[in-house]
């Protein structure tokens, strides 16, 4: 589980000292210094986030500060600010993000569902737990999860399981910078009938049988986007971005034949805090709740299929989501075109 700390604000006084004295350094000539120091981290984006006075990674936060006083800026010995690393990825942050690694990776896919599922099942509903309970074993966790959303860890993997031998990308990886699996990705395409129902609070997410997940389409349901279980080196930074990109990947998949390009894209919102996230996103509320619980639904649509007037934020998410979807289909269209050819009918 990440902590609090690995993710940390400039000090103030650093900020003040680099303005006054009009010796901010340059984009490259950090990212230069931060490659030489061989450290973990996206710098470029890092930098991006001290500039616009947003908390980025401890150790890119301190590079920056050594870099600082080498070039004659001394503000003395300074404590850092720790940050959220849940709210740490802001609405910019991930439009940056997805154009960092457009072109997918083979480890992303389940090679063996019938030794995966189980795990996967299981680092979703511990993420469940975790989302709604103190820190407590994973044990604990794992029994909050199964009542949440009203299955057991075998009952899910088995549904996962039949999800993805429907379609083979709907349960994915994402994968940080080195190819590591940090996250497990569920995202797939249903039909029309299934996401009104759904969004309307008329139907469970449980009752998604196999025939009504799509190899592609326009509605996408983000079922699940969860740490995996046993992963404890990625930081709070490293799993957003790996997961962002991976959820763009999977939706540029999903929508590679989609005309026009409208994509509709529906969510559980399973705590207040991803409701908080999932809004500053730019995402709406349905005004319907989950069939028999509490959560909200959350849609991203076209602001011409919005039954109520969007917000000038969510227009323009929906705009950016399909720039980064178009973008994931050009840097990958003729790999997934030569595996649809190699795809038995």
């Amino acid at each position: 589980m990440d902590q609090p700390h690995d993710i940390v604000y400039l000090p103030q006084p650093v900020r003040d000292a680099l303005t006054r004295r009009r010796r901010w350094p340059s984009r490259r000539e950090f990212c230069s210094y931060y490659k030489r120091l061989r450290q973990p981290g996206n710098a470029t984006y890092g930098y991006t986030a001290l500039l616009n006075e947003r908390p980025a990674e401890r150790q890119i936060v301190q590079a920056f500060i050594d870099l600082s006083r080498e070039r004659g800026v001394d503000v003395g010995p300074l404590p850092l600010v720790f940050g959220d690393p849940e709210v740490w990825m802001t609405f910019d942050g991930m439009i940056e993000l997805v154009f960092g690694q457009l072109r997918e990776r083979t480890n992303a896919w389940v090679d063996d569902p019938a030794a995966e599922m189980p795990t996967i099942a299981r680092s979703i509903l511990e993420h469940v737990g975790r989302l709604h309970a103190d820190a407590v074993d994973d044990q604990s966790l794992l029994r909050r999860g199964e009542m949440i959303m009203n299955r057991t860890e075998a009952e899910l993997s088995a549904w996962l399981t039949a999800v993805h031998a429907r379609n083979d990308r709907a349960v994915m990886y994402a994968l940080d910078g080195k190819g590591n699996r940090v996250s497990v990705i569920v995202s797939f395409a249903t039909t029309r009938e299934v996401a009104e129902r759904i969004c309307g609070g008329q139907m469970r997410d449980s009752d998604i049988r196999p025939e009504d997940v799509l190899p592609g389409g326009k509605h996408i349901f983000d079922f699940a986007i969860a740490p995996l279980a046993g992963e404890t080196k990625a930081t709070a930074s490293v799993r957003a971005a790996a997961e962002i990109r991976r959820i763009f990947c999977q939706g540029g998949h999903i929508t590679r034949h989609l005309k026009p390009f409208r994509p509709f894209v529906f969510c559980v919102g399973g705590s207040p805090l991803l409701v908080q996230r999932m809004c500053n996103q730019g995402f709406s509320m349905t005004g319907h709740n989950l069939m028999g619980s509490d959560k909200p639904m959350l849609v991203l649509r076209h602001r011409s299929e919005s039954p109520t007037r969007l917000r000038h934020r969510q227009v323009v998410a929906h705009g950016l989501m399909c720039l980064g979807l178009r973008a994931f289909k050009v840097a990958n269209g003729r790999q997934w075109q030569r595996e649809d050819m190699l795809k038995p009918g």
